[in-house]
Formats: C-alpha cells, structure tokens, sequence
C-alpha cells in the first residue's frame, strides 16, 4: 500500500517504477535457491513431522485464495483486480505468473505478495505470543505460509529449523495454489 501513496504522491510513473521492480525480480530466484541449503540439511526432521506441516500448509493456501476472492467480490473490484489479488498467498515470481495467466495485472500481484510478506513478518512475533506458539517448526510453517520468502529470511535469522520449515512452507504453498486458484477462480467467479 506505501508503494502506491509512494507512485501517487511522488507522481512516479508506472514504467519507472516497473523497471526498478524489474532487479528485485532478478534477485528473488538466486535468493530462493540459496533456501534449499537448510531445507537439506534439516531433511530427516522434516519428513518426521510431514503431516503437522503438510495440514496447515494446505489450509493456509485455501484460506489464502478464499479470503482473496471474498475481500474482491465485497470490495466490487474488477477482474483483473481480482486475478492479480488470487496469487498474494504465494513467492512473488509464481504470483506475477499465474495472475498473469488468469489475465490479472503481475505488477500488482507482486506488490500484494510483498505486502502480505512484509505484514507477514511485523506480525510475526505478536501473533506467536498471543497464540503461545513457541516451537521453531510450528513458527517456520506459519511464517513460510503467511509471509513466503520475507518470511523465510526472517526465519533463516532464528535457526535453521524454523528456516527450513519455512522453505517447505512456502514451496507447498507455491505448488497448492498454482493447482488451486485456477480452480477456485472458475468456481468463485464464474
């Protein structure tokens, strides 16, 4: 929402800002690649606990969708706005590429996946206290889930445990919605 009262006020136009986003795109692959490093090393813990974190993955990625799909049906958006709000529970390059097959708009797509992940990460650490949430592996599930790879990082910086739960978190979540959205989009919206 700041990147857009920033295009606003700052009368920046949409290219500029296009072309900036444009090397952040660049460097997120590399980035996510370099996730797998925990992920391998944490292996054996995390195929031991492969139902804890596979249920919440899943429920995270339709809640994801669904809350997406509602908020634009009773805001009265248009479709495009719509498509681009579908993939927000997801890594930003996946988000821009199924909003873009769905014909929504990928730049705004990318820029609610970085909103959901910067919120994401704020409200991280409230949200485990009030919910008394204390184990790295529940922790890296919902930051992974919630916040994708802003999550991660933020997980990475708490161990390598919550780091790699995180990066299965967030892969799930990736491959889920890329199966569900199409679906849900033909069914909520058609």
């Amino acid at each position: 929402m700041s990147s857009l009262c920033f295009l606003f006020f700052s009368n920046t136009s949409y290219e500029a800002y296009s072309l900036g986003g444009a090397w952040i795109e660049f460097w997120l692959g590399p980035a996510i690649v370099a996730l797998s490093i925990p992920l391998y090393e944490q292996r054996k813990t995390l195929l031991k606990f492969i139902i804890p974190l596979g249920v919440p993955v899943i429920l995270a990625t339709f809640l994801g969708i669904v809350t997406g799909v509602s908020f634009a049906g009773i805001a009265g958006l248009s479709e495009e706005l719509m498509y681009s709000i579908l993939p927000k529970s997801v890594t930003t390059p996946i988000a821009m590429d199924i909003a873009s097959i769905l014909d929504g708009d990928p730049s705004i797509a990318a820029l609610l996946v970085l909103v959901a992940g910067v919120s994401g990460v704020l409200f991280a650490d409230i949200t485990f206290r009030i919910f008394k949430i204390d184990q790295n592996l529940a922790k890296g599930i919902g930051l992974g889930a919630a916040a994708h790879g802003i999550g991660t990082a933020n997980a990475m910086e708490n161990g390598q445990v919550q780091g790699a739960a995180s990066s299965v978190s967030m892969t799930l979540c990736a491959i889920l919605l890329s199966i569900f959205t199409p679906i849900i989009a033909l069914v909520f919206m058609y």
